[in-house]
């Protein structure tokens, strides 16, 4: 699936679609990627000591429940987080929307495929 070309750049692969089109996609480095990991870790962090604070609060209010209440919401943040983000609209986490993950698709490789039509927005003849 890889050629020679997109493996002897670093951190670049030739990912080949369904529909014949090749994309070149340039991958975030490891340092990256961490950062991105360390921003979504933070963000449940302070999502937990929300709901922390949340049902200390409700468990004075109504007796118990309130810490069941966070202890679920405890659940579903840590388990379905990523879960979450994965699935929806772009397929990206809040730490990989920061600028230094971005992932680029080069343009000279998005028609390159061969004997693939060029798609809308691509140009050359087919």
């Amino acid at each position: 699936m890889t050629d020679s070309a997109a493996t002897a750049a670093p951190g670049l692969r030739r990912i080949v679609t369904p529909e014949g089109v090749a994309l070149g996609v340039t991958l975030a480095d490891r340092g990256s990627r961490a950062a991105a990991f360390l921003v979504d870790v933070l963000l449940i962090v302070a999502g937990v000591v929300g709901l922390v604070l949340a049902g200390w609060l409700l468990t004075a209010a109504i007796s118990g429940w309130g810490l069941a209440a966070a202890m679920l919401g405890f659940f579903v943040l840590r388990n379905f987080y990523f879960s979450f983000f994965e699935l929806r609209g772009r397929g990206v986490t809040p730490g990989k929307r920061l600028p230094c993950c971005a992932i680029s698709i080069s343009p000279s490789s998005s028609c390159a495929a061969a004997g693939s039509r060029p798609a809308s927005g691509c140009s050359g003849s087919g």
